[in-house]
């Protein structure tokens, strides 16, 4: 199946963070202008009332006593204070002490309730299929009617009533609105100068050649961020570790085995172009003589490569140094019959276990004893020692043979580096993996001459024992 040529658009971190603070802000909003509904219904309501009432009083103040008559004599502005643009109607009652209409419509609802002098009842009805707000009060009667009290109601439909409650709330909430807004491009603007660091950082990375593997530089970076810039880093220099581990195993192979395939390729020429049998057979034992220094070879460039820094050591179990040591000795046995040599294993431990990899350390541990029975001459003597010393294992490789100087103990440790009075075969790549696997397994290696003043050569290696 052919893979998109286009992926989807990553979202974008600056919306993301914009719409997880304006959307919690709207909600907040809608639900403020619920909140401010039912306030601005309040506020119309309180307002409206007191038209109402005043109204009310106003057509109190106006019930008067003429000839022994009970009159109002209403004044057009105890009406007109109630009037708006939102044409509402309204409806008045006025009842003497005996219930006598003396003013106003003869249907309007008074309450049942007895109401006290100063007290205003309002209440909501319906009216003639309208519906109405509705104050009532009473009034003392002047004279001879001071033992009873006139009735007043007035009351009007909710035309203004509404529309004020909707121009509160409307105002409310457009300010809301308003500062939410306002907030959403403050908030906006502080993102985009926030992550103006993020997107140098993008910059940076992207503007970079090919290969380009130096630490980023981005001091201006949120404390956020520097986390990512170091993990960035810390990847980017082990990745320039792996890359520079194999350009040297491309670089030492290369060299290493340019001198072998070609000293191949001439014995083969040689044997193809010898006529006599023993010609030939002496080609072909040269060549197998090649063949097996070339497996060598190969074999110690890929444990060198594996043993260096930056490269995967594979799992690190617990390792027992003391059979592992007994089958490299005993798979060495046969060179050291071939050279009359003496090899033995001296150890005083029934267990000794450390944490590490066991094919390289198996690979330490064959090149010591390889390096060791090289450059021993015939019938010499090649011991291995273990021991517990402290908190770390003691490998010891004690040898008769030629010893290397001290000016040139450090040199040894590098590769392809070969003693000048040394006439064995070799690569000078043992000590150099040696040095390798030991600093992947946090171990040292020293050399030292034997005790005695002997001849020879003492390797001590140190690895921390295993922890229980």
């Amino acid at each position: 199946m052919a893979q998109n040529a286009n992926p989807p658009k990553a979202p974008s971190l600056q919306r993301q963070l914009l719409m997880l603070v304006l959307v919690p802000l709207g909600l907040l909003v809608l639900a403020n202008s619920w909140l401010s509904l039912n306030a601005a219904r309040t506020t119309a309501g309180l307002i409206m009332d007191r038209t109402l009432l005043a109204s009310a009083r106003s057509m109190a103040e106006q019930i008067h006593v003429v000839n022994g008559v009970l009159e109002v004599n209403l004044l057009p502005s105890s009406i007109e204070m109630l009037a708006s643009g939102e044409h509402d109607l309204i409806f008045y009652q006025i009842r003497a002490p005996d219930g006598e209409l003396l003013a106003g419509v003869p249907d309007l609802p008074m309450a049942k309730a007895e109401l006290k002098l100063d007290e205003a009842d309002f209440h909501d009805i319906n009216f003639r299929l309208m519906p109405l707000r509705i104050v009532q009060l009473v009034q003392p009667v002047p004279q001879q009617y001071s033992a009873g009290v006139a009735r007043i109601a007035v009351g009007e439909t909710l035309i203004a009533r509404e529309k004020l409650t909707r121009e509160l709330w409307f105002k409310g909430l457009q300010q809301q609105t308003l500062m939410v807004l306002a907030a959403g491009v403050m908030i906006w603007l502080g993102l985009k100068r926030g992550l103006a660091p993020l997107k140098h950082l993008r910059d940076e990375v992207r503007g970079r050649r090919e290969g380009t593997l130096t630490r980023l530089d981005a001091p201006d970076a949120p404390a956020e961020v520097q986390p990512l810039v170091a993990a960035l880093n810390d990847y980017m220099a082990r990745l320039s570790l792996l890359i520079e581990t194999q350009r040297r195993f491309i670089a030492n192979a290369t060299h290493q085995l340019r001198t072998p395939l070609t000293l191949l390729r001439t014995q083969a020429s040689f044997g193809m172009r010898e006529a006599s049998l023993a010609g030939k057979d002496d080609a072909l034992g040269a060549i197998r003589t090649s063949v097996d220094h070339l497996t060598r070879l190969t074999n110690q460039l890929l444990v060198l490569a594996r043993a260096e820094p930056g490269t995967s050591h594979g799992a690190r179990v617990a390792v027992d140094l003391l059979p592992m040591a007994a089958k490299v000795l005993a798979d060495f046995s046969s060179a050291a019959l071939d050279k009359q040599s003496d090899l033995g294993l001296d150890a005083d431990v029934a267990e000794l276990t450390v944490h590490g990899n066991p094919t390289l350390l198996r690979e330490l541990i064959s090149n010591l004893i390889d390096n060791a029975l090289r450059y021993t001459p015939p019938s010499g003597t090649v011991t291995l020692f273990l021991r517990r010393s402290g908190q770390e294992a003691l490998l010891r490789v004690e040898d008769n043979g030629p010893g290397i100087p001290e000016h040139e103990r450090e040199k040894v440790f590098e590769r392809f580096y070969r003693l000048d009075a040394s006439k064995a075969e070799g690569s000078g790549l043992g000590l150099a993996i040696v040095r390798e696997i030991l600093t992947a397994s946090e171990g040292t290696i020293t050399l030292k001459d034997p005790p005695s003043g002997r001849t020879g050569l003492v390797v001590e290696v140190r690895l921390p024992l295993r922890n229980n």
